[in-house]
C-alpha cells in the first residue's frame, strides 16, 4: 500500500506523478501521486513486446512489412509526422529482431503493430493478453486498449508501472534492448540502412549506470519516462515519471530523482 513520501529538500518535481522504487526490497524511496491513474503513452510498448516474446518467436524470422500495420496508428493520429514510425515501405522485408529494436529503441508505432501481426494472435487477443499480463503482476490500475500507447485510454500509475518493469526485466533480452544506445539494420530486400537512437538521451550519458529505459509522449499524457539504474550497492532502482510538461522537464526530473 504505497503512500506519498512527501517532498525532498531542494527537489522540485513538476511531473504529475513520480516514483522511485527499490527493485529488490520493493521499498518506495520517493513518491508523488504515484497511485494516480494517468495515460502512459509509449511506456505501453514494453508490455506489448513482452506479450510478443511470450509467443516464443524466432528472432531471425523474416517479416514482410504491410502498410496496413500503420493504419491502426492513424486511428489516434491524423498525420504520419505525429506518430514515431519506422520508415519502411509496403513489402519491405526485415527480421523480427529488427522490429523489436525499432519498437523499443526508436519507439516506432508501426513496428509494434507489425509484431502484433507476426505474433499469430488476433489483435484483440493480443491486447487481452497485455491486460492479463499487467493484472498478473498486480498492476491493478493499468489498462490497455491498443498496443502502442497512441491512445490516451491506455492508462497506468507510476507505482503500477514500476511493478510491471520489475517483472518485465526478469527477461534479459527486454532488459538489454531497452538500454541499447543505438541500433542499425538494413531491410533485406532493398538493403536500405536504418539507424535508430534511444529516445532517452540519458542512455547515451555515462553519469548513471542505466539498465533499462523507455520514453513516452502524448498530448494527453505529457512526457513520460522510465529509467532503471544500478545502485552503488549493486541492486537496481526503477524511476518512473508521468505527465511532465516538456521533454526537457522530463529529463531534468529524471536526473534529479536518479
Amino acid at each position: 500500500n504505497i503512500t506519498d513520501k512527501g517532498a525532498v529538500a531542494g527537489l522540485t518535481i513538476n511531473s504529475k506523478s513520480a516514483v522511485i522504487f527499490e527493485e529488490l526490497s520493493g521499498d518506495v524511496i520517493f513518491s508523488k501521486n504515484s497511485t494516480s491513474t494517468l495515460p502512459l503513452a509509449s511506456l505501453t510498448k514494453l508490455v506489448a513486446v513482452k506479450v510478443f516474446m511470450d509467443t516464443r518467436p524466432a528472432f531471425n524470422k523474416v517479416v514482410s512489412y504491410s502498410v496496413r500495420d500503420e493504419e491502426y496508428n492513424y486511428r489516434y493520429v491524423e498525420n504520419k509526422w505525429e506518430s514515431a514510425r519506422l520508415k519502411v515501405k509496403d513489402g519491405d522485408t526485415l527480421t523480427v529482431e529488427n522490429l523489436i529494436y525499432a519498437a523499443l529503441v526508436g519507439s516506432a508505432n508501426n513496428a509494434i503493430e507489425s509484431l502484433v501481426r507476426a505474433s499469430g494472435l488476433e489483435r484483440a487477443d493480443f491486447i487481452k493478453k497485455m491486460n492479463e499480463t499487467a493484472a498478473a503482476y498486480g498492476a491493478t490500475s493499468t489498462h490497455f486498449v491498443e498496443p502502442t500507447g497512441l491512445s490516451p485510454a491506455n492508462v497506468s500509475s507510476a507505482a503500477d508501472y514500476a511493478i510491471i518493469i520489475k517483472e518485465l526485466f526478469a527477461n534479459p533480452l527486454i532488459e538489454k534492448i531497452s538500454q541499447t544506445r543505438e541500433y542499425k539494420f538494413a531491410t533485406i530486400n532493398t538493403k536500405q540502412t536504418h539507424k535508430l537512437k534511444n529516445s532517452n538521451p540519458l542512455v547515451a550519458e555515462n553519469r548513471f549506470k542505466i539498465t533499462g529505459s523507455k520514453t513516452g509522449y502524448l498530448e494527453e499524457a505529457g512526457y513520460c519516462l522510465m529509467t532503471r539504474a544500478k545502485t552503488p550497492l549493486g541492486g537496481n532502482i526503477i524511476v518512473v515519471t508521468m505527465g511532465a510538461k516538456t521533454k526537457d522537464d522530463s529529463i531534468a526530473h529524471m536526473k534529479d530523482l536518479l
